[in-house]
């Protein structure tokens, strides 16, 4: 039942125990009293105070005597009014309303060696001609038996009790009765147990949506929390990959510097061997025309190899504009 249904149970036990005792204690007379514990005994209180006594409550434990032994007192009373005794006086054993077979032996005891015993030994010949099998059926018929007896006990001793008016019915339409009686209570259990479950699978699906529903939040800020994450992560390698960009064109303007300036320093040592091959060569013409002998430009020194380097200079010059 849960946290605090223990409780409850107890104290519901304790108001069922209190309202019975004062029910069957504000009887007036005896047979009342005892007719009383008769119809609490058919609907199975006897069962329901041994489960009640495992709970080992004390209230409730008191309460369960208070019955027994107001009905002890019943009993010994009536058997007293009727001129007999508690105790057998032949085997000195205590007579137990809750037992059959004394109840049995006090009746014999009441009505041996009269009319009356032909007949109670005949109803007790009856009532073991009821149908012997497992179904409902030989329950309601000791159920009907005992509201015929509870009818003819209790005759004229209740103000809403008249035995011939009582008797005006049919034993089938009593069975019928007793039939819809009996469905109608396993109806109202399967209905409770129908409700039971709805109500532990109502309280099952709200825990499992609480459940549901906190591992989502749960899991929400994990990927909320990992996406923050990774997107630092990304704005980082963004400003990195930005950084490498701007060094990379800043190299690439130094590297173009550099090749604007090779170029030029190139042309401009081309231009300078050739302007020097080209007095080197005026001054050889004027050697010659002066009788000095002829002096080949290609034989001065370092006339040879400077036109080696002007070739190479040339090529190197077109390898930077195709370069470029």
């Amino acid at each position: 039942g849960g946290i605090g249904m223990e409780n409850l149970l107890m104290e519901y036990a304790v108001a069922s125990l209190f309202l019975i005792n004062m029910i069957v204690d504000a009887g007036k007379d005896v047979q009342f009293r005892m007719h009383l514990r008769a119809l609490f005994t058919s609907c199975g209180i006897k069962r329901i105070l041994t489960k009640m006594e495992g709970f080992q409550y004390e209230v409730i434990d008191k309460q369960i005597d208070r019955f027994r032994t107001n009905e002890s007192i019943d009993y010994e009373d009536f058997l007293e009014r009727e001129n007999s005794s508690m105790a057998d006086s032949v085997e000195g054993e205590v007579k137990d309303l809750s037992n059959p077979a004394q109840i049995a032996d006090a009746i014999m005891s009441k009505v041996k060696e009269t009319r009356s015993a032909d007949y109670f030994q005949s109803a007790m010949q009856h009532m073991l001609l009821i149908r012997d099998n497992e179904s409902e059926d030989r329950a309601r018929m000791f159920q009907l038996v005992d509201a015929m007896l509870s009818y003819v006990a209790m005759d004229r001793r209740l103000p809403d009790m008249e035995l011939k008016q009582s008797f005006n019915f049919t034993v089938q339409s009593l069975m019928d009765k007793l039939y819809t009686d009996s469905e109608a209570r396993q109806m109202r259990q399967e209905t409770l147990e129908a409700r039971q479950i709805a109500d532990s699978a109502i309280a099952e699906r709200d825990e499992m949506r609480a459940q549901v529903a906190l591992g989502a939040d749960g899991m929400v800020a994990k990927l909320q929390k990992q996406l923050q994450e990774q997107n630092a992560i990304i704005e980082i390698q963004h400003r990195q990959t930005e950084a490498l960009k701007a060094d990379l064109a800043d190299l690439q303007r130094v590297r173009a510097h550099e090749m604007q300036r090779n170029e030029l320093e190139t042309r401009e040592l081309y231009l300078m061997l050739r302007d020097a091959q080209d007095v080197a060569a005026s001054a050889a013409k004027r050697s010659g025309k002066e009788g000095l002998g002829a002096t080949d430009p290609a034989q001065m020194n370092g006339i040879h190899d400077r036109e080696k380097l002007m070739e190479r200079l040339e090529r190197n010059i077109e390898r930077a504009k195709t370069q470029a």
